[in-house]
């Protein structure tokens, strides 16, 4: 017999039947590699585990694919989609796993290119009113991550208004001052933000003008935005006053 036995005392019959190593690896370069099938169909099929079939893959150096790779092109049937839906139901993250889950994605952002396949994916989908209400509810709020007590809801003070906003939109060229973005306002007014999120800190050093888009994506990472924008306001070397309703606001 030519080639590398397989050990007499490997437990798995089907496995020892293949008789060599080289007749095992060409068998599962076939199924895994040609034939695209999972680890757990293989198997399943000749008697083991999974993670033993991924172990005889890094032994014979068969590449291994990620999840993406392994799952492109196939689809799941109506009948497995209904068996994870039941499988999942009435199961939450923790608090603790939604924390992780938090920090792993934090500065993390999507290639332009996956960016256009979620858009082209959606394309033609709309979504229902009941399904727009559900999330509604879902994320309004204490269900909400950005809750923070009811702070939204408390009012303006008086000096905050449309007056001021505009003083702060010339003041930075009416352009959005995120770096690498200097959006111009092209038709539609851009948003004032609140550097430390404080609706009553109307302090001029505390305002600054961002996009409609950027000013959406500070709303989470709060700690991290506050940090960012305040070192930033001070490289510019603004100093301003404490709101009032003069005309100049750059001292």
């Amino acid at each position: 017999m030519k080639g590398t036995p397989i050990k007499s005392q490997s437990r798995h019959p089907k496995i020892r039947a293949f008789r060599t190593e080289e007749n095992l690896a060409k068998w599962l370069k076939t199924e895994y590699d040609d034939k695209g099938r999972f680890c757990a169909d293989i198997a399943e099929e000749i008697g083991c585990s999974a993670p033993h079939v991924w172990t005889f893959l890094k032994k014979f150096r068969i590449p291994i694919k990620t999840a993406s790779e392994a799952h492109k092109g196939k689809h799941l049937s109506p009948e497995a989609k209904q068996k994870l839906r039941e499988a999942r139901k009435g199961k939450h993250h923790s608090p603790e796993t939604k924390r992780k889950i938090g920090e792993a994605k934090k500065g993390k952002h999507l290639s332009p290119g996956h960016k256009r396949k979620i858009g082209e994916a959606k394309k033609g989908k709309h979504i229902s009113e009941k399904h727009k209400q559900k999330l509604r509810e879902a994320n309004s709020g204490e269900n909400n991550p950005n809750w923070k007590d009811g702070k939204s809801n408390e009012p303006y003070p008086l000096e905050w208004n449309e007056r001021l906003k505009e003083q702060i939109r010339d003041r930075d060229d009416r352009l959005c001052q995120m770096p690498g973005c200097y959006l111009s306002e092209n038709g539609k007014k851009h948003t004032v933000h609140h550097i430390d999120y404080d609706k009553k800190n109307i302090d001029l050093f505390n305002l600054i003008t961002l996009c409609h888009s950027h000013n959406l994506k500070v709303n989470s990472n709060r700690a991290y935005w506050t940090e960012f924008f305040q070192e930033l306001q001070t490289m510019r070397r603004l100093n301003y006053k404490t709101c009032s309703l003069s005309e100049t606001i750059i001292v």
